[in-house]
């Protein structure tokens, strides 16, 4: 029976672990792209990667002419971030990365890819 409760314990914080607190939206408004991240709990050091796009947005660089890479910092839990591209219909694609734990341990690095549609 302990061994049973140990073997459910551990799979109760696996599942919690892979529940995404992450989810970056992409919604087309024109020729326009708006990424909007509203993470569940405080998230360190983000950074937002867009291929086939371009932005005006201060906290976003051009790589390698076709795609942005952004740089959001910390993002507080229930805090709602936009970045706004521009990219044919089908074509803009992203991900965003960054730590759940604000010693930023290698343990805590994660990928969070947008939701398909953009």
């Amino acid at each position: 029976m302990k061994k049973l409760l140990s073997s459910l314990l551990l799979l109760v914080l696996l599942a919690a672990a892979c529940v995404p607190v992450l989810e970056p939206t992409p919604e087309r408004d024109g020729a326009e792209v708006i990424i909007t991240l509203e993470p569940e709990q405080t998230l360190y050091s983000v950074t937002l990667s867009v291929l086939n796009a371009q932005s005006v947005d201060e906290r976003c660089v051009v790589i390698n002419t076709t795609d942005v890479g952004c740089v959001l910092g910390t993002l507080e839990a229930g805090t709602t971030t936009t970045v706004v591209v521009t990219g044919d219909p089908g074509t803009v694609y992203c991900s965003a990365f960054g730590f759940t734990d604000p010693d930023l341990g290698v343990g805590s690095y994660r990928l969070w890819p947008c939701k398909e549609g953009n």
